[in-house]
């Protein structure tokens, strides 16, 4: 008879003694682990060295663009160096240079191209701010005034806007649209009350309601002050005693006869 107190001597289960399904999985794929561990390993090593590759480039193309001074050099930088950042400060330079040496429209046209291919970066509105001036400079204030539309809507170069704003009134000032120039220049002292040119809109504004003084027409000169001539001579005095002469027997007197005297009736001379 069993004893129903002793311990139940049943298995409660078996204990596996060969591999886990985690060591199955690594023996299984032990190859493809091995081969996507040296890949990853390799990748790293490629980047590692591309990235100093880069660099090295970089370090060589920020040495020409610091070396570059005409614009023979500065072509050679974006031509050498077509994927460096000095490459983009090269072609933005390239441009003021075209200007300065005279040649206008192939600057004009090389900030045109240059906005174009680098639309988005910071440094475009820079080359909007410089394409504006540069039309301005030429008499071509409708088409200046457009771009510099362009970067007061841009938020991405907050700095350029208080001077195209001024420049955006001027242009209307000089077109006799007073409001629209005020609004201008309010702006900037508005909303960029912080600038530099916060002062110079001021003055722009305060000028737009200075008046000039009405023309009064002069008067008539003086005439010339007269000369005074100087007398005649006088005719000169005639002592009339000095004909007076009394001689015998004729009148005593040129002029009237002297009757003062007495009259000898005969001759004073026989």
């Amino acid at each position: 008879m069993t004893d129903p107190t002793a311990p139940d001597a049943t298995p409660l289960g078996e204990i596996l003694q060969g591999p886990s399904k985690f060591e199955e999985f690594l023996e299984k794929n032990q190859k493809i682990l091995l081969v996507t561990t040296v890949l990853v390993a390799i990748g790293i090593l490629i980047y590692n060295v591309t990235n100093t590759v880069r660099e090295d480039k970089n370090n060589e193309a920020a040495g020409a663009l610091v070396a570059a001074n005409d614009i023979a050099s500065l072509e050679s930088v974006r031509t050498d160096f077509p994927d460096s950042p000095a490459a983009i400060t090269a072609e933005f330079l390239l441009a003021r240079k075209l200007w300065e040496s005279g040649q206008e429209d192939a600057s004009i046209s090389a900030l045109r191209d240059f906005i174009a291919k680098h639309p988005n970066k910071p440094v475009s509105n820079m080359a909007r701010q410089a394409l504006a001036n540069s039309l301005l400079s030429q008499g071509k204030t409708a088409d200046a005034a457009s771009v510099y539309e362009e970067v007061v809507n841009d938020a991405t170069s907050s700095f350029l806007v208080p001077s195209a704003l001024i420049a955006l009134g001027d242009i209307a000032s000089k077109n006799n649209e007073k409001d629209k120039a005020k609004s201008y220049y309010q702006k900037v002292t508005t909303d960029y009350a912080t600038s530099d040119l916060k002062q110079t809109a001021q003055e722009r504004m305060d000028f737009l309601t200075f008046e000039l003084p009405l023309e009064v027409e002069p008067p008539p000169p003086a005439p010339p002050a007269s000369i005074a001539l100087p007398e005649s001579p006088s005719a000169p005095t005639i002592d009339k005693s000095l004909f007076d002469v009394n001689l015998p027997g004729s009148t005593p007197s040129l002029f009237a006869p002297d009757t003062t005297l007495p009259i000898n009736p005969e001759p004073w001379c026989q």
